[in-house]
């Protein structure tokens, strides 16, 4: 048996058709059996509308799975993502089974929630980073196909100790402008810089692998995508 995958990631509360039905359509065509999101569903620069026609457009008809990003560290939106019966994972993990099969989907944090709530420009409930990782070190079973939800990419060799087979992330927009057949990863990406190393597709790590999407976001991006659409990532497990 194989198991579908659809990671959604970055999507900044961008819109895509009226209530979302473009990508909407496009998720149903891939038939997935769970949707991850993988952080900045939501933007706290900009309305939650889409965002929220998204998750509901979603939520009654997947397992859906959330982690926060830099752009919606507030719990607010964990709320909101919860109402609509989405799992939201904050250095905590979830043991599902599809067609016979058992995956762990575990999930942490974006950095930034910790380091906005000690600047006391949020206010949150979740652990600290770091506190979010040692307590998926006692959670994370070897014996059983672990599918890590981290929203950023450059962070990878704080993750690798916890030894997941999969490792899911996007923030890093797929290098925003890419040249093709010159740079593999773009140019630009947040906090890579310059010529970035992690930004879109698969990398490995031993017996880890990375994929990072390109992600959705568009119209509220500082500067335009060139060559670079933006991509609903489909993973198949068998």
């Amino acid at each position: 048996m194989q198991i579908n995958l659809a990671l959604v990631t970055d999507v900044c509360a961008c819109g895509y058709g009226a209530g979302q039905s473009e990508l909407l359509n496009m998720i149903g065509k891939e038939a997935p059996d769970v949707i991850l999101l993988c952080g900045d569903v939501f933007d706290d620069r900009t309305s939650s509308d889409n965002a929220v026609q998204l998750i509901r457009g979603i939520s009654d008809k997947y397992a859906c799975y959330y982690v926060s990003g830099n752009h919606d560290t507030q719990d607010e939106y964990k709320i909101i993502a919860e109402s609509y019966g989405v799992k939201v994972l904050e250095g905590t993990s979830d043991i599902l089974e599809i067609h016979g099969d058992k995956i762990r989907i575990a999930g942490i944090d974006d950095p930034d929630v910790e380091r906005y709530a000690n600047a006391g420009r949020i206010t949150t409930h979740s652990l600290p980073y770091t506190e979010q990782i040692k307590q998926l070190s006692t959670t994370i079973d070897s014996g059983v196909f672990t599918i890590l939800l981290s929203h950023r990419p450059e962070r990878i060799e704080e993750l690798l100790p916890l030894k997941p087979n999969l490792i899911l992330s996007g923030h890093a927009h797929g290098g925003q402008i890419r040249i093709p057949l010159i740079l593999r990863n773009g140019l630009w990406s947040p906090n890579q810089g310059f010529f970035p190393r992690y930004t879109n597709g698969v990398y490995s790590f031993g017996e880890t692998e990375l994929i990072v999407s390109r992600g959705l976001s568009q119209e509220s991006d500082a500067v335009p995508r060139i060559f670079n659409r933006p991509e609903i990532v489909v993973i198949i497990l068998k």
